[in-house]
């Protein structure tokens, strides 16, 4: 079990890692998140389910398997995609849409328009508005510009996190940009980067 005093490594910034480190953070004296590229996050808002809402879905629950069926990703018809495009509307109503969706959680923010992922420009402009809150959340401007993902959103797997970008703003966390100086070695005691080594008791 892993101790408050330990000094705890964890590399790599993945789906794993993302639900990972905000509860690692909890309990070690010092965190390092060693980074090669940065992974899009969207909140989970995991609670408690309101009894009202988990009744409904069980008064009918064939038909609710029943509709989310014919959704493309077997689920999500409590909140089926938007049939416009990111581009038809004034920046302030799409920005209203994705904050709509940030708010529910999940992949939810993937439907706020119809061509986020088969169009770049739309694509592009979610992207952007996933990185304004990254750099409304992270305190550290440097620190915010590494976590900010710079390829197209929903490509690669898209994380749902509790608390991870707030994480680096715990001073007993830092983030190591290893994108461009890679790992070198790992011993006994830690890890080599950048010339620099690096002790953990755990990593």
């Amino acid at each position: 079990a892993m101790q408050r005093r330990d000094l705890v490594g964890v590399v790599g910034t993945g789906s794993s890692a993302v639900q990972a480190i905000p509860i690692i953070a909890r309990e070690a004296a010092e965190l390092t998140v060693f980074q090669r590229t940065a992974a899009y996050a969207v909140p989970a808002h995991n609670g408690p389910l309101d009894r009202e809402f988990e009744a409904q879905v069980k008064a009918d629950y064939a038909g609710f398997r029943a509709r989310n069926r014919r959704m493309h990703g077997g689920f999500g018809s409590l909140l089926p995609p938007n049939p416009m495009s990111a581009q038809a509307v004034p920046a302030a109503e799409r920005d209203a849409r994705f904050e709509e969706r940030w708010q529910v959680g999940g992949f939810a923010i993937l439907g706020a328009f119809n061509d986020l992922l088969t169009n770049l420009a739309s694509n592009a402009l979610l992207a952007e508005f996933v990185r304004g809150k990254i750099r409304a959340t992270v305190q550290d401007p440097n620190t915010a510009a590494l976590l900010s993902p710079t390829h197209t959103i929903g490509c690669k797997r898209l994380c749902v996190d509790s608390g991870y970008y707030e994480t680096f703003n715990r001073p007993n966390v830092q983030l190591v940009d290893v994108s461009t100086q890679p790992i070198e070695r790992i011993d006994a005691q830690g890890l080599v980067t950048g010339g620099q080594h690096y002790g953990f008791d755990a990593l």
